[in-house]
């Protein structure tokens, strides 16, 4: 309930993958955030991870913004996201931006969610795409552990459609200030 919030993070992972695809050929990743929240208004960031996708891409860089209103228990994320890359080839364009919304809602010492993504000309002008996911994710108690898991369907005009998962353990390596 602040009324400007500033969030940075540094992190690593050894392979990049979004919606079940490496973004880095099966290397590892280094990535970037900024975020600012301006109380109950929304939000914008900026996400950068270097990428190695088709010839000398370098860097993708995400400029997002939105809104997290709530409905009543449910918490709402409706926002837009900028994906764009360094060094494209010369024929084809990677850069897009998809529409997000988001519905969450904390269950008992879990949080449950489900999303939808659109864009109209997707990632390498494969036209347009729609991207449904289910998630859930739950803090283990007494510790700075969490688990998470999620599905998803990625729907694209012309290109073949995918369902991809995951899980995951997080650790928090600092509490939050």
């Amino acid at each position: 309930d602040r009324p400007l919030d500033l969030a940075f993070s540094l992190g690593a992972a050894t392979d990049y993958v979004f919606r079940g695809v490496s973004q880095t050929g099966g290397r590892p990743e280094a990535f970037a955030s900024a975020d600012v929240a301006l109380g109950r208004l929304g939000y914008a960031g900026v996400w950068v991870s270097n990428v190695r996708l088709t010839g000398d891409t370098g860097l993708e860089y995400d400029l997002y913004a939105g809104a997290r209103p709530n409905l009543g228990p449910v918490a709402l994320d409706l926002g837009l996201v900028r994906y764009g890359y360094t060094r494209q080839p010369a024929v084809g364009n990677l850069d897009f931006v998809e529409a997000k919304a988001l519905a969450s809602l904390p269950l008992g010492p879990a949080t449950f969610g489900a999303g939808v993504y659109h864009a109209a000309h997707y990632f390498g002008r494969m036209g347009a795409a729609t991207y449904y996911e289910i998630n859930a994710a739950s803090q283990i108690p007494r510790t700075r552990f969490s688990v998470s898991g999620a599905a998803g369907r990625q729907r694209i005009s012309r290109a073949a459609d995918y369902s991809t998962w995951n899980l995951g353990v997080g650790y928090a390596a600092t509490e939050r200030v």
